[in-house]
């Protein structure tokens, strides 16, 4: 195999591909394609990367499935020598005609560095008839890199390979590629580079494939780091556990369950419901609620880049919605069917009460309706949770504009309601709430009166989070709609969301099908018919 001028007709690659890339691809805990038989596995494009006298190539990888879908994959590779392997997890396999290695070579400090300086010179590598475009964004212009410059591969990444760079940058590497710029540059590069709002890592560098005339796409993006205490997940979890353990204590728990989207201000807050909560938690939330609107606020502040202004409803949106969620939804109710059996009783009741309501839920997704809907549609963030919002002290930096995974990049670039983050948010309180009230060591019949006063806490959080968010929205210019259509339209999203969580978790952990479940039943209960714009 002729390693200088490597062609996807080699017959020493072609028996690579099918057999050791293919093995570690498919290993690889990015790869998506788990659940797939594939029945054709090949190198799409082979491009040539070069740094002094080191040559790595980009493969780009095609898989065609059984179920007729195809996927394309990212693979950086190298060919070194069995002395110079520097993390025996990157290996591929033998080197045909030689002792050498293949390796993935996100796994050799050599690649990583080249990268680097490419991304830090941005510079535009000429390729046959197209080029990789490394872009440099004002954060990079005035860093001057070590001469030894350290960097290290991250293991808590899933469907990207992370590599930081003297702890101060990090390169997100997209492993599944997409025929488009990736929404994640192009979201945090416009909030970076064009608006003042600053609740996001810099924008540092992207790195891009264009060909005249045909689709770009997206290789990774770097971004500089931001000194954090960790996700507010995980800050989130620790919160409302310090709180169930002071409730617990109650012996006469008399705050009320709210309504849905009911707002309250701080002041407003039962004492019971403030002491038992770690202080400063609802300041916190005030917080969080003010970045989420400040982002919105931002992300479409300019008038004048379609990409990024404001936009009305239409026929072609309602169309679009409506044939999205009523598949999701159609899928979700015959999975539910199928996996009836493997509920808790609390959960089956719940399911119960989804299912006899099936006609009413179909008829409030087909109601979408763009004639009764005065407020402005704009880019969104789209995957909007507590994952992916850092905490650092008392304030918050928003994380991974990808968006849905599941969901195609054109779809994601969809401009939708702002308050589609909000429900996702809103969703995510959910989450944590239950989180905490299964790993309790407590017997079903404590479970559920600890689920309804999880319910309590939920609706004042919520009650707090949209309040502080609605007064910031107000204060600008973005148009959302007024109290019946915010209403409708959460209404609407929060269903959507917990739509699309019922099928991951029916699949992956049906025993908290139960969050999803009554997250629905909880819009049914307050008459989704009640409130149509």
């Amino acid at each position: 195999m002729n390693w200088k001028k490597l062609s996807k007709t080699d017959p020493d690659l072609q028996a690579l591909l099918a057999g050791e890339i293919k093995e570690y691809v498919k290993k690889a805990r990015w790869y998506g394609g788990k659940a797939s038989e594939d029945k054709a596995f090949f190198a799409d494009h082979i491009l040539p990367l070069d740094q002094g006298r080191e040559r790595y190539y980009l493969l780009i990888l095609e898989i065609l499935y059984e179920e007729g879908f195809v996927h394309n994959y990212l693979l950086p590779i190298a060919k070194v020598s069995e002395d110079k392997i520097e993390d025996d997890r990157g290996i591929i396999g033998g080197f045909p005609g030689s002792t050498d290695k293949l390796i993935d070579a996100v796994y050799h400090s050599g690649f990583r560095k080249a990268l680097f300086h490419l991304m830090k010179e941005g510079k535009k590598l000429k390729l046959d008839g197209s080029y990789i475009d490394f872009i440099k964004g004002r954060s990079l212009r005035n860093y001057s890199p070590p001469a030894r410059l350290k960097s290290k591969l991250l293991n808590a990444e899933q469907s990207n390979t992370t590599i930081v760079y003297e702890d101060k940058y990090f390169l997100k590497l997209y492993r599944r590629l997409f025929r488009d710029m990736n929404p994640d540059i192009e979201m945090a590069q416009f909030l970076s580079e064009r608006t003042h709002f600053r609740n996001i890592p810099p924008f540092a560098s992207s790195i891009t494939w264009k060909r005249p005339g045909i689709y770009e796409i997206s290789f990774g993006m770097m971004q500089e780091k931001v000194e954090n205490d960790g996700d507010a997940w995980t800050w989130m979890l620790d919160q409302v556990d310090s709180a169930f353990e002071k409730i617990n204590s109650i012996n006469d728990f008399q705050i009320p369950l709210l309504k849905n989207f009911t707002r309250k201000n701080l002041k407003e807050l039962p004492s019971t419901l403030k002491e038992a909560f770690p202080d400063g938690f609802f300041d916190l939330l005030r917080q969080l609620a003010k970045r989420t609107a400040e982002m919105h606020i931002h992300i479409s502040s300019d008038p004048w880049d379609r990409h990024f202004s404001k936009q009305s409803y239409n026929g072609d949106y309602s169309v679009w919605l409506k044939n999205r969620i009523i598949y999701q939804f159609q899928a979700r109710y015959a999975l539910l069917d199928r996996s009836y059996a493997q509920l808790t009783d609390l959960a089956k009741e719940y399911a119960h009460y989804f299912q006899q309501h099936k006609t009413e839920i179909r008829n409030f997704i087909y109601s979408f309706d763009e004639s009764h809907l005065s407020s402005q549609r704009v880019r969104i963030h789209g995957d909007y949770h507590l994952g992916q919002v850092l905490k650092q002290g008392s304030d918050f930096y928003i994380l991974d504009f990808e968006g849905e995974p599941e969901s195609t990049v054109h779809d994601r670039k969809v401009k939708q309601s702002p308050l589609k983050d909000v429900s996702g948010m809103f969703r995510s309180f959910h989450y944590a709430i239950y989180a905490t009230i299964f790993k309790m060591a407590i017997e079903p019949g404590e479970r559920a009166e600890m689920f309804q006063k999880g319910e309590v806490c939920y609706s004042w959080m919520v009650a707090v989070f949209l309040n502080y968010y609605l007064k910031r929205v107000f204060e600008s210019e973005l148009n959302i709609g007024y109290e019946n259509e915010i209403r409708y339209l959460l209404e609407y999203h929060l269903l959507e969301k917990a739509i699309y969580e019922l099928g991951y978790e029916l699949n992956a952990r049906p025993s908290w099908a139960i969050i999803p479940l009554r997250g629905i039943n909880m819009i049914l209960e307050d008459g989704i018919d009640k409130n149509r714009s």
